[in-house]
C-alpha cells in the first residue's frame, strides 16, 4: 500500500459545519465556565475558519475565542503549547485526531462526518463479507476500528457484524475514540476531578477542596487500571460486557477507513504480524486482507542504522505531550548506558534543511505521534528512527514483528536494569563506507574496518612551495582551482 505522508485523514470530513457541532462546543464551554477558548483547525478547513469562529463567538458572548491555525507539526495532535502562548483555558480540536493527547489542558474533540457514501449494498452486505473473511481466517472475534470521520457509522456497523458473526455481539469489540480529554481542568470547580497516570490507571474524585490535597501515592493506590486500548482508542464489548485486558489470540482487526491512511499503517505495524487485519471500504463494501511484511522489512533496516549510530539526536515535538518527555528520558538513559552521545532538539515541522545544520548527528529519533512519524526520509542526510527501533537496536527489546508505535505502550514496559558495560561493544557496518564502531563507557569511537585498507596519505611533492594568495584565483583552501600541482604557482 502507498501510505500518506501526512496524518490527516484521506476521507473528507465536514467538521464545525453542522448545528450539532456548534451546540456541543458551546455547551461544553458553558458547562466548565471557560473564558479563553482556542479552536484548532486542520489546514483543509482553514478556508472557513473565520466564519466558524465568528459563529461560535456569537454563541458565547463575553468570552475570548481565537484560532490555532499554525500547528505545523501535525493538525491531528493537540497543540497545547500553541494554546498556552495565548493563555487558553481549553482547546476545541476539530478534524482528524491521533488520540494521543496526554497534556493537562481540557480538550473537546469534534471529528466531523465523512461524506463517503455507503454504496448500494449497504452496511449489511459489507458485514456479511467481513464475516466470510473472518471465518476463512478462523477469527471468531473482531475488533472494529473506525477512522474518526466514520465513527458515526460504528453503531450501525456493530449491529450488522453482531448479526453476521456466528457468536453474535459477544464476538465484537469496538474501539471508541475519546471525545473529551479532561486533563487538569483550569476551572476551580472541576479541578482534580479526574486523575490518570499511565503506570497505575484512572481515578475519579468527587468535587471538593480536599481532592486537591490527595497525594500521588494515595491516588495510585486507589486508581483502576485503564481499559485496553488500540491505537489510543478504548475497547468496549458490543454486548455490554466488560472488555478484556488483553486481545484474544484468535481476534482479528477490522479497519473502516481509507486506503493508505496513517491509521492503517499504525495498525499494520502493531498487529498485522500476529493477527489478521482487514480494511473495509464503506462505499464498495470490499473487504481486503492487509499484510505488514514489506513495511516491517523496510523498518528493520533502520534498526541496523540505529545500532551503528554513535551520536543520537532526540527530536522533541512542540505539542506539549508528556509521553514524549517520558520516552526521551528513557531513551537517553538507555543510550548513555550503551556509550552513545545524546542531544535533544525541540523542533516544529521536521525538514532536511533544519536537520542538515547538525552534521555531527549520526541518527535522529522522532518522538512524535505515530501518525506524524516521518517515514519518508529520502531527502534527509541521516536516518530518522523510532523509539522502538532504538530499543531493539540496543537490546532492550526483541524484534518480534509486533512493532510498538504508541509512546504510552513503550512506557508500560520497564527498562532493563544495568550499568555501562566494562567491555567495549564492536559494531561492524556494511556498505561503501564500512567501518568498525566501538562503544563503551567513554563514548563512541569510530575505527576503520579491518576489511577496508586505510587510504594512504598523498605523497608530498618534491620542491613544492606554499601556494600564494593571488587576486582573481578561486578554489578550496588546499589548492586553487587553476593552480599547478608541481610548483604551487597558478597555471597561466
Amino acid at each position: 500500500a502507498t501510505f500518506k505522508s501526512h496524518s490527516s485523514s484521506p476521507l473528507h470530513a465536514s467538521a464545525m459545519e453542522t448545528e450539532d457541532d456548534f451546540e456541543r462546543a458551546a455547551a461544553w464551554v458553558r458547562q466548565h465556565d471557560f473564558q479563553r477558548v482556542a479552536v484548532q483547525l486542520p489546514e483543509e478547513l482553514l478556508a472557513g475558519a473565520a466564519k466558524a469562529v465568528a459563529r461560535l463567538q456569537r454563541a458565547l458572548p463575553g468570552r475570548k475565542i481565537f484560532l490555532l491555525g499554525d500547528s505545523t507539526y501535525g493538525s491531528s495532535s493537540v497543540d497545547e503549547v500553541g494554546a498556552e502562548h495565548y493563555g487558553a483555558d481549553c482547546i476545541v480540536h476539530v478534524g482528524s485526531s491521533d488520540q494521543e493527547h496526554t497534556g493537562a489542558m481540557p480538550v473537546l474533540f469534534i471529528f466531523g462526518r465523512s461524506s463517503a457514501d455507503r454504496g448500494p449494498g449497504g452496511i449489511a452486505i459489507a458485514a456479511r463479507g467481513v464475516a466470510d473473511a473472518a471465518a476463512e481466517a478462523a477469527s471468531p472475534a473482531l475488533v472494529l476500528v473506525c477512522d474518526v470521520a466514520l465513527q458515526h457509522l460504528a453503531g450501525e456497523l456493530t449491529s450488522a457484524l453482531s448479526t453476521a458473526l456466528p457468536s453474535g455481539a459477544s464476538a465484537v469489540l469496538v474501539a471508541e475514540p475519546q471525545v473529551e480529554a479532561s486533563g487538569g481542568s483550569r476551572s476551580s470547580s472541576d479541578r482534580a476531578l479526574h486523575w490518570r497516570d499511565w503506570r497505575f490507571g484512572t481515578l475519579s474524585l468527587p468535587a471538593g477542596a480536599w481532592a486537591s490535597s490527595v497525594g500521588p501515592l494515595a491516588l495510585a493506590a486507589f486508581a483502576r487500571p485503564d481499559l485496553l486500548r488500540v491505537c489510543g482508542r478504548r475497547l468496549r464489548q458490543a454486548s455490554g460486557g466488560e472488555a478484556p485486558r488483553m486481545l484474544p489470540n484468535s481476534c482479528g482487526i477490522l479497519l473502516a477507513g481509507a486506503e493508505g491512511s496513517a491509521l492503517e499503517r499504525r495498525l499494520l505495524l502493531r498487529y498485522a504480524s500476529e493477527r489478521p487485519v482487514w480494511r473495509l471500504d464503506i462505499h464498495s463494501g470490499e473487504v481486503t486482507r492487509l499484510s505488514s511484511d514489506a513495511l516491517l522489512m523496510r523498518r528493520y533496516r533502520f534498526v541496523e542504522l540505529a545500532r551503528s549510530a554513535g551520536t543520537v539526536g532526540l527530536l522533541m515535538c512542540a505539542t506539549g505531550a508528556t509521553n514524549g518527555r517520558g520516552v526521551a528520558d528513557r531513551l537517553e538513559a538507555l543510550l548513555r548506558r550503551a556509550g552513545r552521545r545524546v542531544y535533544r532538539f525541540v523542533v516544529g515541522r521536521v525538514t532536511p534543511e533544519k536537520l542538515g545544520n547538525f552534521r555531527e548527528i549520526d541518527c535522529f529519533v522522532s518522538l512524535a505521534s505515530p501518525e506524524h512519524f516521518p517515514f519518508e526520509v529520502r531527502d534527509f542526510h541521516v536516518p530518522i528512527v523510532s523509539p522502538y527501533e532504538v530499543e531493539v537496536a540496543l537490546g532492550a527489546r526483541e524484534w518480534t514483528g509486533g512493532y510498538v508505535t504508541d509512546l504510552e505502550e513503550l512506557l508500560l514496559d520497564p527498562l532493563p536494569r544495568g550499568d555501562p558495560a566494562d567491555e567495549a561493544l564492536y559494531v561492524q557496518t556494511l556498505g561503501a563506507g564500512a567501518r568498525l564502531c566501538t562503544f563503551g563507557s567513554g563514548g563512541p569511537v569510530a575505527r576503520p574496518s579491518p576489511q577496508t585498507a586505510p587510504a594512504a596519505p598523498p605523497a608530498p611533492v618534491a620542491g613544492a612551495a606554499p601556494a600564494l594568495a593571488k587576486s582573481g584565483l578561486h578554489g578550496v583552501a588546499g589548492r586553487y582551482a587553476l593552480e599547478g600541482h608541481a610548483t604551487g604557482e597558478a597555471t597561466k
